[in-house]
């Protein structure tokens, strides 16, 4: 896998990262979702078909690392945005109910690698299928098929 960030302007290649391997669990998925944080990083999930991920969070320092981060130890988070420092992602629960989560990326180098450590959580109840998470002007906004929430931060 690599990952590079080009100037708009000029079109040269600023920074690239390189990672020799990344395990997945099924084929890479027909979508994915891609967020930037303020310090640079790019952050890439792989969705399947059903919507659950393929790859664990994969973020591209502008050093030119690449690491795999682990997001949730209950179920598996999906993409959403860069909220400030903190990655917003959520989780459809078997039951319907959605959670969402901020997570802070630490930035030292572990033993086992860099981790997402859940800061907050909000429970928006089950809002149907199909969910979609956005965020910005000091809010975020969940929609489902049924119903859609907003919680201001």
């Amino acid at each position: 896998m690599e990952a590079f960030a080009v100037d708009r302007a000029s079109g040269v290649v600023r920074w690239r990262a390189v990672g020799d391997r990344v395990e997945l669990k099924s084929p890479l998925g027909d979508s994915a979702r891609v967020a930037r944080r303020p310090n640079g990083e790019l952050l890439f999930q792989s969705l399947g078909t059903d919507g659950t991920p393929c790859t664990p969070l994969l973020c591209a320092r502008p050093d030119g690392r690449l690491d795999a981060i682990t997001l949730g130890t209950r179920g598996r988070y999906i993409l959403d945005a860069a909220l400030g420092d903190l990655v917003l992602a959520h989780r459809e629960n078997k039951d319907g109910r959605v959670e969402v989560g901020g997570f802070a990326i630490d930035h030292e180098g572990r033993l086992l690698g860099r981790r997402g450590a859940l800061r907050w959580t909000i429970d928006v109840g089950d809002l149907g299928a199909a969910t979609t998470v956005y965020a910005g002007a000091g809010a975020v906004v969940v929609r489902g098929t049924r119903a859609v929430c907003a919680v201001r931060l």
